[in-house]
């Protein structure tokens, strides 16, 4: 995975959760967006520390 299909993937996992949690009313899917918000952003931050020499 490169830089930017990381950053593309960050961007949809955070918009797609907004626009969920905001159908889901539900305590639970809130918290299972901000585990996917926040894995993607790991893996971001791990391909991106990758990528620069």
């Amino acid at each position: 995975m490169n830089l930017k299909t990381a950053n593309n993937l960050v961007l949809m996992t955070i918009v797609g959760s907004i626009i969920l949690s905001m159908v889901i009313e539900a305590l639970w899917f809130k918290i299972l967006a901000t585990i996917m918000i926040a894995v993607a952003m790991i893996n971001y931050f791990i391909v991106m520390k990758h990528e620069k020499p």
